[in-house]
């Protein structure tokens, strides 16, 4: 052990200035002035940006920029501490960012898909910006769109984000490798920097993780990249903890690495030079888009950019697709292609070694650069959007917040349960006897919304898997997450962290224990209590 004594550290960074260390509430340089393989010295560099009483997030860091700053998340905040040694607010509006990453000039986060966050991104920071998510006095502002979006399929949380550093990692130094908490897998990143704002790709690759990977890094003398990795919330890992290895094998790379995006299509830049045959019949692609959309709701559905009040994916038509001039790079020519929060290409292609292959793409094309010009390729379509504009719901108007249901009745038995942190209702048992008048409030003291469903006998399982399905149900959030089922006898709606809700129902008249549940997404699994009637 080399040192010891801090509060959940979860960041840290070595460089010729000394081994740094990101707890809940400070920055510590540590100093074994002895060289006994022990700290002897742990030196305050900087706590100004204080610490906060809630367990559901953490601070997360640490990534340094050339200028020496070190840029780390906290809560809703983005914070940067100067090599000064004070924090400043870099952004807000961001939720869980586990991810944190980048490169000397940029700085990136990786919120959690939920309120206010439509899907899975990665955020290249902007000082001043606003992501989304409002901070616990509501306040927020116009939101700015992340680097790219990182769709359900292949990612529904993200652990972190890591630079290719070496030589020995095939093709792909300087670029970034993603790596899923949730999923166990990672995938490349690409950035494009040639349009008005930059933006970003994924493209997956081969390997998964036994546990939700969260960190990686690449070794200093084999040059491999090494992850690590733990089983916890929302992830789908089958071990408890893993440490592994990904290495190089020394053979050709067919995946894309690199990307831009035109008003008439998308530039797609391959590790190996292409089959010509094969790249230029458009059987052999697939593309389609989507968008999503910020809202109070866990996450978002997918809806048609082409009918908004529909859901689901666009195809995409593909004119025609070019072999440029390297052999090594495509122009995907989608004349009709407009601004949107994600795009699709599937691609089956063939090296010039005569290696066929499968390979996806996908991006958030919401900042084109100028009409791409080669021979053959249609006239440029004026009139289109160069910019993205977000989809964004509006909020409902309410001069005055409900905050009971039910017909009050004279001399009912009133009860008490508090949503608690960590997913947790503090009264897990009620009484009452069959028919009794009762008025059940629910105050909820944590940090995220809750809501509280009163069900028949047996119906957990049933009604939070419907709970979870509703993630697709655009009124989802107006809805409260509750199914319509017989099984569901009553609830209580999903209220706000710091408020309370009051229910006026009479008890089922037939004896039994009676489950209530939050089927706020993923909370039935663990915030449960009875009640039970006797």
């Amino acid at each position: 052990r080399f040192a010891t004594g801090f509060n959940q550290p979860v960041g840290i960074h070595i460089d010729d200035d000394g081994i740094f260390i990101l707890d809940r509430g400070q920055i510590y340089r540590l100093h074994d002035q002895n060289y006994d393989g022990e700290v002897d010295f742990y030196e305050n560099y900087a706590n100004d940006f204080g610490g906060y009483d809630r367990s559901h997030t953490h601070t997360f860091g640490l990534h340094r920029t050339a200028d020496g700053a070190f840029n780390f998340t906290q809560r809703e905040s983005i914070l940067r501490t100067g090599y000064d040694r004070k924090t400043v607010l870099q952004g807000s509006g961001v939720r869980n960012c586990m991810g944190i990453g980048g490169a000397n000039d940029y700085f990136w986060v990786a919120p959690q898909e939920g309120t206010w966050t439509p899907a899975s991104a990665i955020i290249e920071v902007n000082r001043g910006e606003f992501y989304g998510l409002p901070n616990k006095d509501q306040r927020s502002g116009t939101i700015a769109s992340p680097l790219c979006f990182i769709p359900r399929g292949i990612e529904n949380s993200t652990g972190g984000m890591v630079q290719v550093t070496s030589e020995k990692w095939g093709p792909f130094k300087g670029d970034h490798i993603g790596i899923s908490y949730g999923s166990g897998i990672h995938y490349l990143i690409l950035r494009d920097d040639e349009g008005s704002r930059p933006q970003g790709a994924v493209v997956p690759l081969e390997g998964e993780f036994i546990s939700g990977s969260m960190r990686g890094a690449f070794h200093p003398k084999d040059g491999q990249l090494y992850v690590v990795g733990l089983d916890g919330w929302g992830d789908y890992s089958i071990e408890d903890g893993c440490f592994h290895r990904v290495r190089y094998i020394d053979k050709p790379v067919y995946k894309p690495r690199g990307f831009q995006v035109h008003e008439n299509g998308i530039r797609i830049d391959f590790a190996t030079k292409l089959d010509s045959a094969e790249t230029t019949k458009l059987t052999n692609y697939f593309a389609q888009s989507w968008n999503y959309e910020y809202a109070k709701r866990y996450g978002s559905p997918e809806f048609s950019a082409k009918n908004p009040k529909s859901l689901g994916h666009d195809p995409v038509k593909i004119r025609s697709v070019k072999l440029l001039r390297s052999q090594e790079s495509i122009f995907v020519e989608i004349p009709s292609l407009e601004p949107v929060m994600q795009l699709h290409i599937r691609m089956h292609l063939k090296g010039q070694d005569g290696h066929n292959f499968k390979t996806d793409i996908f991006a958030s094309p919401m900042y084109p650069s100028p009409h791409f010009k080669a021979e053959g390729l249609a006239p440029k379509q004026e009139g289109k959007p160069t910019a993205i504009s977000l989809r964004i719901a509006k909020p409902k108007n309410s001069d005055q917040k409900v905050n009971f249901s039910g017909e009050p009745t004279e001399g009912a038995i009133a009860l008490t349960v508090d949503a608690i942190g960590g997913l947790q209702y503090k009264q897990t048992e009620l009484t009452a006897i069959p028919g009794q008048a009762l008025a059940i409030t629910l105050r909820n003291t944590d940090v995220m919304p809750h809501n509280l469903v009163i069900l028949n006998p047996g119906k957990i399982q049933e009604v939070g898997e419907a709970s979870f399905k509703m993630l697709n149900d655009p009124k989802a959030g107006e809805k409260s997450y509750v199914p319509d089922l017989p099984s569901v006898i009553t609830h209580i709606p999903v209220i706000d962290p710091g408020t309370g809700y009051t229910l006026h129902f009479r008890a089922p008249k037939q004896p039994g224990d009676y489950p209530y549940i939050c089927t706020y997404p993923g909370h039935w699994q663990a915030m449960r209590g009875v009640l039970k009637v006797r």
